[in-house]
């Protein structure tokens, strides 16, 4: 009979654990929801410390806070191309703004996020913006379901774990603006319904 209820108590311990990241997410999306509310006619520098405080809410890892990355602008990838056709490189983007997006297959946000997405990069890529689904996963297949069934049109490149590290990626979704000179110009850690309006007035800005 012990026996059965330390059995149960760690079965439940293991869906705790589970549902941890997403519910973490969720209230970290609210939280983050505010920081950017209060962006608003901010200086640059305000804008800057505002997003060092969403991205180093936790250890960055490896790849140290994604402003020292940026300030080294070592925003530059490469990655395979989840359409079989070459890669993606964000050289092939000089002198347009580029969105891009962190993301696996079944994470819920990322879910919400690229349709999102989608429709911004439908009403602004007329105007130069590009926008980029980079899938931590190793096969392209994740990435091919993912925007078959989302109705996502945009490229998505597979194999990203590297770059994630590099721009300091502590969760997905993760999305990050690039101006023109693709140097960082805002990022969303997760992603809240609220975000859309945010990053659709970003967009606007950098183009």
């Amino acid at each position: 009979m012990e026996q059965k209820s330390i059995l149960l108590i760690l079965i439940g311990f293991a869906l705790g654990f589970a549902c941890a990241f997403p519910i973490g997410y969720s209230a970290g999306h609210k939280t983050s929801s505010k920081i950017y509310e209060q962006k608003i006619k901010k200086s640059d520098s305000d804008t800057q410390n505002m997003i060092k405080t969403a991205v180093e809410a936790e250890p960055a890892g490896q790849g140290g806070t994604v402003l020292e990355e940026y300030r080294r602008k070592n925003t530059w990838f490469e990655l395979p191309a989840a359409s079989g056709e070459g890669t993606i490189n964000l050289e092939n983007y000089k002198n347009q703004p580029v969105l891009l997006m962190f993301y696996t297959e079944t994470c819920p946000y990322c879910r919400k996020a690229a349709p999102a997405l989608e429709k911004i990069y439908n009403k602004y890529s007329q105007h130069g913006l590009q926008v980029l689904g980079l899938c931590a996963e190793s096969g392209k297949d994740a990435a091919l379901r993912f925007a078959s069934e989302l109705g996502i049109t945009f490229p998505m490149a597979y194999e990203a774990q590297s770059v994630s590290r590099r721009y300091g990626v502590q969760g997905v979704p993760f999305i990050y603006l690039l101006d023109k000179n693709h140097e960082l110009s805002e990022v969303w850690p997760g992603f809240d319904n609220s975000y859309s309006v945010q990053i659709e007035k970003a967009v606007q800005k950098v183009l």
